[in-house]
């Protein structure tokens, strides 16, 4: 089945969506689950560019680009009961003034939350195939860390994303056996001159026994062994390349708090130890053994019924994904919720993304946005939205050149059954 196949399949099942969503009266299986979101956007910069053909050599320059961005989301779910839920959520994108960028993601989940005596278990599993162009924009070192991840992540691929934990309780005290495996499959042209992408995966496992303190507190230690691989670009012409795979341990503590009862804190956090393999790693590589850290975390508040304010953050040790280096990623995320009334909700948060890389890279990046936006529901079965996003990308060695500014504006509306 070709690209245009597949979109059309994916734009019939948003429209059998709409059709019944569109029947208020309509008798919902309780096992089913459908919605349907349309988007139009403004993007004043799809590429995250601070350049132009005036400086930079018009070979390798990619120039700032706005596009108007029209997006359909159609999403269904099955509830199978002791199962587990089954999703299929859609989304085709096509760019008015960027052609290239075109794609559309195609994700499959499987989300099963149980419990049954004092066993409790939590899989939460994913497979998103996008179908996107297989050429890549052109490349050079001017460009920011994110100029290049956001036009990867619109390109042919596979995405598979597994988190799955199972928890057995002895009384105040329990064991939680734990897995996570993330994998990117690139189906993409490699060649010289152009963004180049790796494949990459990070696999670990381990376990975490804990204490339940009161209602109100528990907390934990737990220990996870896991495995990052990375592929090499390779095309004619290419110089050889390193791949940074590593080993690693992690030891991390668990504290899981109520404080108040408007208050949640969750808190993942420890030393992290890691081995490069040396056979692979550059030369100039600082050092084949690093100890760095682990940590996620949440926290949620709820002052009122109507207030929300919600604030997570990562922070860890992954491999780049065009090759030839290991990096720190950090992700902070800071949003505040406010109804008004039944129908009306509004929201403002900032959020930043970081990549700092390992020597001999001399490369840290930052990205910065501030976002604002207003819901409003029309009726049980449709809402509409608006939201604008200021971003900011910050290189903290001033190479003015990787810094750039992007507005994004959306207007959408969403039905449902």
């Amino acid at each position: 089945m070709n690209c245009h196949q597949i979109r059309s399949a994916g734009l019939i099942l948003g429209l059998i969506v709409a059709g019944t969503s569109m029947v208020t009266a309509y008798d919902k299986p309780k096992w089913f689950d459908a919605s349907l979101e349309i988007k139009e956007s403004y993007d004043s910069n799809v590429f995250y560019s601070n350049e132009t053909a005036d400086n930079a050599p018009a070979a390798t320059a990619v120039p700032i680009q706005s596009s108007l961005v029209t997006t359909v989301a159609p999403k269904i779910a099955f509830n199978a009961g002791d199962f587990g839920t089954f999703g299929l959520q859609v989304q085709l994108n096509w760019y008015e003034s960027a052609s290239t960028e075109d794609y559309g993601t195609y994700k499959f989940s499987h989300v099963w939350k149980g419990k049954a005596d004092s066993i409790s278990w939590n899989l939460d599993n994913s497979i998103n195939i996008i179908d996107g162009n297989k050429e890549t924009p052109v490349s050079n070192s001017s460009l920011s860390a994110y100029a290049t991840s956001y036009p990867r992540d619109r390109r042919e691929q596979v995405q598979y994303r597994f988190n799955d934990s199972m928890k057995v309780e002895f009384g105040d005290f329990y064991v939680q056996p734990n897995l996570s495996w993330t994998k990117n499959d690139l189906n993409t042209i490699r060649m010289k001159g152009h963004q180049n992408y790796i494949n990459r995966y990070d696999f670990n496992l381990g376990v975490d026994v804990g204490y339940t303190i009161s209602k109100q507190l528990t907390v934990g230690l737990g220990h996870r062994y896991g495995y990052q691989f990375a592929d090499t670009v390779q095309y004619p012409g290419s110089p050889k390349q390193t791949r940074y795979c590593n080993n690693y341990h992690r030891i991390l503590a668990r504290i899981e708090a109520t404080p108040i009862s408007w208050m949640k804190i969750s808190v993942l956090a420890g030393p992290d130890f890691r081995a490069y393999d040396r056979n692979k790693t550059d030369a100039t590589f600082r050092d084949n053994s690093m100890n760095t850290a682990y940590w996620e975390g949440s926290l949620s508040l709820t002052p009122t019924k109507n207030d929300t304010i919600t604030f997570t953050t990562k922070g860890w040790q992954w491999l780049s994904g065009s090759g030839g280096s290991s990096l720190f990623d950090y992700k902070y995320d800071l949003t505040y919720t406010r109804k008004l009334g039944s129908d009306l909700q509004v929201k403002v948060g900032v959020n930043s993304l970081g990549s700092d890389y390992d020597f001999p890279a001399l490369r840290n990046d930052w990205q910065h946005t501030f976002l604002v936006g207003a819901t409003y529901k029309i009726s049980d079965n449709f809402s509409t939205g608006v939201e604008y996003g200021f971003s900011k990308g910050d290189n903290h060695y001033n190479v003015a050149a990787r810094d750039y500014d992007r507005h994004l504006v959306t207007l959408s509306i969403t039905g449902k059954l």
